[in-house]
């Protein structure tokens, strides 16, 4: 089997067989056993035994997200506690391209560390898994861990994300950045539906000319 698993301190979404989805990070990785942290938002319902079936995926790049999948070793209860999981499967990628991109002119704001200001952009596109924005004198390097606030329609939403690729622009003083995100289930249907309605109104306005 070729094998790939997330770095420690990577984001993965685990998806509970018959079960919920949610978000988590990796604590440790031993070859094919990973360490994730017990997400906090877990159901009751969902809390988990050795041998449970889950998806693991997690960001493989500006191509989409490696999705995996995986089943609970043990569950460990500690000052943090831990599912560890074997890695079942081959990660196969989850291609960005299968997800709906669109939109533009959405304001956008970008924040670094937990403290940090705001820094004001405007999105070019965007997907359920990355967004790409413009920025004025922003200085941030790829790999970056950011939160993002990002305005669709009437819902403003705060996002978790990673910087992938950065585009100075120095004739302008602006900076093109293509951020990766880490959105819940929830937000990427509200990215899905806010595009799909900017494309059908763009369809409608074309039949009028």
């Amino acid at each position: 089997m070729s094998f790939t698993s997330p770095g420690i301190n990577e984001r993965v979404e685990i998806t509970v067989r018959r079960g919920g989805t949610y978000r988590s990070r990796v604590e440790d990785v031993d070859g094919a056993l990973v360490s994730l942290a017990a997400p906090l938002d877990l159901l009751v319902t969902d809390v988990p035994d050795a041998g449970l079936e889950l998806t693991v995926r997690w960001i493989a790049g500006e191509r989409g997200r490696y999705a995996a999948d995986a089943v609970i070793n043990r569950v460990v209860h500690g000052h943090v506690s831990t599912w560890v999981v074997e890695i079942t499967s081959s990660p196969e990628i989850e291609q960005n391209r299968e997800y709906v991109r669109g939109g533009g002119g959405e304001p956008v704001e970008l924040i670094v560390g937990e403290d940090g200001e705001p820094h004001r952009g405007e999105v070019i596109d965007v997907s359920e898994r990355s967004v790409k924005a413009v920025f004025k004198r922003l200085d941030i390097a790829a790999g970056t861990e950011v939160s993002l606030r990002l305005m669709l329609e009437d819902e403003q939403m705060t996002l978790q994300g990673k910087v992938y690729r950065v585009v100075d622009q120095a004739a302008t003083s602006e900076v093109q950045i293509v951020l990766m995100l880490d959105a819940d289930e929830r937000q990427a249907q509200a990215i899905r539906r806010h595009v799909m309605n900017l494309q059908r109104l763009a369809r409608a306005r074309a039949k009028e000319r």
